[in-house]
């Protein structure tokens, strides 16, 4: 998401999902699977994270996808990888209707809070864990569990911490 005057991604998403004031989820569920069926699937996900994602699988280890987007269009992706569980920026709604307030956010230093509240409840080690960046804004995310991975197509910023940090990127 590009910054504007200076905005902070978090402060810009918040903006976004002002936009979705209204919405009923379960329409917006059904225009997310619409979105992610029109698209082309070999061109829309990186290769080595995808291989990385299936060498977890052959291991036997869950995936949880961890993103600042939300459900309508994560839910698609996370049945696509054969993730377990979708880990979003939470959107308000009542009966059913999107109020364009955000109940908890997935960006930043958000991204943290919310796994390290899933490990709680899961009863899950981070230090077990990986976890797969590719934005300056994942660092805190990347930074508590005992595996991060950088990817290389994404922020630059992030890569040069990563590799000063000898953090693998793929």
């Amino acid at each position: 998401m590009r910054r504007v005057n200076g905005a902070s991604r978090q402060k810009l998403n918040e903006l976004y999902y002002k936009q979705f004031k209204g919405a009923n989820l379960s329409d917006m569920m059904n225009i997310g699977r619409h979105w992610f069926e029109s698209l082309d699937h070999y061109t829309l996900f990186k290769e080595p994270v995808i291989d990385a994602i299936n060498k977890h699988k052959q291991k036997g280890n869950s995936i949880a996808l961890v993103s600042g987007s939300f459900q309508p269009c994560l839910a698609p992706i996370l049945e696509h990888i054969g993730g377990r569980w979708l880990l979003c920026t939470d959107l308000e709604t009542v009966s059913n209707v999107l109020t364009g307030n955000i109940k908890q956010q997935a960006i930043g230093a958000g991204k943290r809070t919310i796994i390290e509240r899933f490990a709680s409840e899961q009863k899950l080690h981070l230090a077990n864990c990986y976890a797969y960046g590719d934005d300056i804004s994942d660092l805190d995310m990347m930074a508590s569990v005992g595996h991060p991975v950088a990817v290389a197509s994404g922020d630059g910023a992030l890569v040069a911490i990563a590799r000063s940090r000898d953090w693998p990127v793929i």
